[in-house]
């Protein structure tokens, strides 16, 4: 197993490559669930609420409030 810090980094990493990819919010939800998953948060009702939520967050702020266009990505 790699060690913590260049795990985490290897998975920031991947988010920020699979961003051009998926886009900002496919990236998004899989980074958030995989780095929890890695912290130890086994629970799927705590993966799943707390990516919904943070998402949900991020869309209403950037989308909405702000009109901040985010990459799409390639496959949509």
């Amino acid at each position: 197993m790699l060690s913590s810090p260049l795990a985490a980094f290897v998975l920031m990493l991947g988010y920020v490559l699979l961003i051009e990819v998926l886009g900002f919010y496919s990236a998004t939800v899989l980074f958030l669930i995989a780095f929890m998953y890695y912290m130890n948060v086994r629970s799927p009702l705590t993966l799943l609420s707390t990516t919904g939520i943070l998402i949900s967050f991020i869309y209403l702020l950037f989308s909405v409030a702000l009109k901040v266009r985010l990459p799409v990505g390639l496959l949509l």
